[in-house]
């Protein structure tokens, strides 16, 4: 399992300087994450880098590499379950133990693409227009120029991306769609 993860949460966690790395090889786990504040509150987006399905996590209390990889493991696990259907299937989606590594970036599309969700979190915080666990499903709504399937389209949301790499996946495909 790669974790992409921002030069904003890097430090936090006591993690040294990354290096970039490519796709990992099973497009499922593969994820980014950002650190960002909404008030007083740190909060962590983690995102599928491919589709960019996202989850919203506290950012809180992460005090080293090992509650880092905890809290988004968890996250990765309640994406798959939530966006995924049968929670039984989730071993098939993801290893019980996975090998965790973490990586830079994968590139300015993507960081680009979190600042937008994370713009578009804090200001549906701030608000007061939803509640935290509320708003992961409104960030996998969100139009993506970033998720075009055809330059015709224009935009794609996270949660039709992150079905359709589903069902390749299940297809037996690993390949990106």
């Amino acid at each position: 399992m790669l974790f992409r993860l921002t030069e904003t949460l890097r430090p936090v966690a006591g993690v040294k300087p990354l290096e970039p790395v490519p796709p990992h090889e099973n497009p499922l786990l593969d994820w980014s994450a950002h650190l960002f504040r909404a008030g007083r509150s740190p909060l962590i987006l983690l995102c599928h880098t491919q589709t960019l399905l996202a989850t919203v996590l506290p950012g809180d209390g992460i005090t080293g590499e090992k509650r880092l990889r905890e809290r988004l493991l968890g996250g990765v696990r309640a994406s798959l379950e939530a966006h995924g259907g049968d929670p039984s299937r989730l071993p098939d989606l993801l290893p019980a133990a996975p090998t965790i590594r973490f990586a830079k970036s994968l590139n300015r599309s993507v960081t680009g693409s979190l600042n937008e969700l994370i713009r578009i979190a804090v200001g549906w915080l701030a608000e007061g227009r939803i509640p935290t666990p509320e708003l992961s499903d409104t960030l996998n709504s969100t139009l993506l120029s970033a998720l075009a399937p055809n330059k015709a389209t224009g935009y794609g949301k996270p949660r039709e991306a992150f079905a359709a790499l589903l069902i390749e996946a299940r297809s037996g495909s690993t390949e990106p769609p």
